[in-house]
C-alpha cells in the first residue's frame, strides 16, 4: 500500500524524472475517506534525495541505492532496467542509520568513541560511529532537533534482532555518550 501511495503521490506532483525523497507515515484514521488507517505524505523533496548518506545501508539491505540508480538512469540503460520499481520482498540484510543525541552542552572531556570503546565494541552491527563533535576539547550542544543532532551511527547485520538490540543499547548509552568539562577542568 505504501509503494502504490508513493507512486500516486509522485504522479499527483507530476514528478517523472530524477530523484525524489519522500517522507510517508502510516497514520491511524487517515485512510481513504478519513477512516481506518493508511499512508500520509509528509514531504516530497523533488530533485534531491535525503541529505544523509545512507547509501551503504540501502545497498546492503536491498542491493540498490539511489546514487548508483540515478547514474544508471543516465549512463547505463541496461543497468537502469535492472533497478526494481520497489524494494525487494526479502531483504539481504538489516540496518539502521541512527541519529546520535547529546543530553548536554559544553566542552567534551573525552572523545565519545574512546570513552565508550568497550560498550561500542560489544555492538556487532555497529559498522560506523561518527559522533559530531568527536574529539576531546570540542564543543557539543544539547540536541533539540535534527539540525542539532550529535552525529550518526550505522548499524548493519544479517539479523534484524541484532540490529534492534544494538539500537536499544545505543539509545541506552546516549544520556552519557557525551561527557563535558565542568568549570575547573573535571568531567561532568
Amino acid at each position: 500500500a505504501v509503494v502504490e501511495y508513493a507512486f500516486a503521490a509522485l504522479d499527483a506532483l507530476a514528478w517523472r524524472w530524477g530523484v525524489c525523497h519522500l517522507e510517508i507515515i502510516w497514520a491511524a484514521g487517515k485512510g481513504r475517506g478519513g477512516v481506518g488507517s493508511g499512508p500520509v505524505l509528509i514531504e516530497a523533496n523533488a530533485g534531491r534525495w535525503n541529505g544523509d548518506d545512507f547509501s551503504l545501508v540501502s545497498k546492503v539491505c536491498t542491493g540498490f541505492e539511489a546514487i548508483e540508480a540515478t547514474l544508471d538512469a543516465f549512463l547505463d540503460p541496461q543497468a537502469w532496467d535492472r533497478v526494481p520499481t520497489q524494494p525487494p520482498q526479502a531483504l539481504h540484510g538489516h540496518g539502521r542509520l541512527v541519529n546520535l543525541v547529546s543530553s548536554v552542552s559544553g566542552c567534551l572531556a573525552q572523545a565519545p568513541a574512546q570513552a565508550h570503546a568497550e560498550a561500542l565494541a560489544a555492538l556487532p552491527s555497529l559498522i560506523r560511529f561518527e559522533p559530531n563533535p568527536g574529539r576531546e576539547g570540542e564543543e557539543v550542544v544539547q540536541t533539540i532537533d535534527l539540525n542539532s543532532r550529535a552525529g550518526l551511527a550505522y548499524l548493519l547485520h544479517e539479523k534484524a534482532t541484532v540490529v534492534e538490540r544494538d539500537y536499544r543499547a545505543l539509545r541506552d548509552l546516549q544520556p552519557r555518550l557525551f561527557e563535558v568539562m565542568q568549570p575547573g577542568g573535571r568531567a561532568k
